[in-house]
């Protein structure tokens, strides 16, 4: 009997060790010089120390008109370079980075408890926001008659005033920046743009990404509120992607979902076509419940959007 028990901690205890290393295995990084097509995180990492650098970036401040500026002239200049524009003008994908300014106000309850609510007033919050379209898959004049296919990927550039914030939410801003650079270099592929353009044929992807970049979340997540009730684009919005940081190591873990069909259907897409797919939803409950008092944008995109959606966080080392 003694021999069982001393086997069965054994089996426990690989079978913990294995998990761990595992769960902690990421993939190889890519380097600088990789194909425009292929998710290098030295470039992200380059882009998100040079936003770390400028110090803290409370929303407003100098520091994130800094950040924004860097994202700015990354985005336009992956917009300049894209590889597989046409010579002759006649370019079946179009691309659009727009600025906005945010002015607004809404009761947000604290921990997700509705007995302690606030009043959060913000005016004149910056978002930047680029979208990737095919240039036949035209918007009404009135945005709302269009049918929500187009998924965001959200991300807040502001930090706390007291942290540079490298990894909330540097990293994470470096990340959609160099998501963007990785669609727009394979968007006929992605989008269908040639083939569905010169064969008409219909079977061409529809649809659109948005990637927008707010400011104010931590201030109590007033950026992604104005993002959600007065950006032009957000009522084109069927998915939201957001993301965070809780922590600064690990895998960009899924820590949050909305329920419903959508949401399985993309956490199988994702599953499936990520190389290390790492999530769990445990964290849903646990923000509902009110135990943890803080939160994130998704919050703001379910609760105010009525979008659904999945959050993404590094939480090692929290």
């Amino acid at each position: 009997d003694t021999n069982r028990v001393i086997v069965a901690w054994a089996l426990i205890a690989l079978a913990c060790s294995s998990g761990w290393y595992l769960d902690r295995r990421l993939p190889t990084p890519v380097a600088e010089d990789a194909p425009p097509t292929v998710f290098s995180e030295a470039r992200a990492l380059k882009l998100a120390h040079d936003i770390e650098a400028g110090g803290p970036r409370p929303a407003g401040s100098h520091a994130d008109a800094r950040a924004f500026d860097l994202i700015r002239q990354e985005l336009r200049t992956i917009e300049a370079t894209r590889p597989n524009a046409r010579d002759d003008g006649d370019d079946q994908l179009e691309i659009d980075v727009v600025e906005h300014s945010h002015s607004g106000q809404f009761p947000l309850h604290v921990g997700g408890d509705p007995r302690h609510e606030q009043l959060m007033v913000y005016e004149n919050l910056a978002s930047l926001a680029i979208r990737i379209r095919r240039r036949d898959d035209s918007v009404p004049p009135d945005a709302k008659e269009r049918r929500r296919t187009a998924l965001l990927v959200s991300v807040h550039v502001d930090s706390v005033h007291v942290s540079p914030g490298g990894s909330d939410n540097a990293a994470s801003a470096a990340v959609a920046v160099e998501l963007v650079r990785n669609v727009v270099a394979d968007a006929d592929a992605l989008f269908g743009a040639e083939k569905g353009a010169e064969e008409g044929d219909g079977s061409s992807n529809r649809g659109a990404l948005v990637v927008i970049f707010s400011s104010g979340e931590e201030d109590g997540l007033v950026g992604a509120h104005g993002v959600a009730t007065s950006h032009p684009w957000f009522p084109q919005i069927g998915f939201s992607v957001n993301l965070e940081a809780m922590g600064n190591g690990g895998p960009h873990r899924m820590f949050q979902a909305t329920p419903g069909v959508l949401t399985s259907r993309f956490l199988r897409m994702w599953s499936d076509a990520s190389r290390k797919p790492v999530g769990t939803v445990v964290a849903s409950d646990v923000f509902a419940a009110g135990l943890i008092a803080s939160d994130t944008d998704h919050r703001i995109f379910r609760d105010f959007g009525d979008v659904p959606g999945i959050d993404f966080a590094w939480v090692e080392h929290t």
